[in-house]
């Protein structure tokens, strides 16, 4: 998220190579992402083994955590006119926080 608050051009740009590079840019993606999605994804699977969180798949619920706080931050500004959604990292870790936990902790 840091990445995304204050290199949106670098965001931009992992987007971009992902749709026009596949193959050789989903290795690289893959390589260097990996390791912290399969992270969140494991945390996600234990906290909902112990009735923490709602039970949905973590491998998914993960992405969508990832790809949602990247399509905020890229679309905020056709959106709403703003340059970034949050002034600075804090905020927006405190923002996704909120919304993705009060997602995850309610029952359907």
């Amino acid at each position: 998220m840091n990445i995304s608050v204050h290199q949106p051009e670098l965001v931009r740009l992992l987007g971009a190579s992902w749709l026009e590079l596949r193959p050789q840019a989903e290795v690289v993606q893959r390589q260097a992402m990996s390791p912290l999605l399969r992270i969140i994804a494991g945390h996600l699977a234990r906290a909902a083994a112990a009735g923490r969180l709602v039970d949905v798949d973590p491998s998914l619920t993960t992405i969508a955590l990832a790809g949602s706080i990247l399509a905020h931050h890229a679309l905020s500004p056709v959106l709403n006119g703003l340059s970034r959604p949050y002034t600075n990292t804090e905020e927006a870790v405190a923002a996704y926080s909120r919304y993705w936990l009060k997602l995850l902790t309610t029952p359907a």
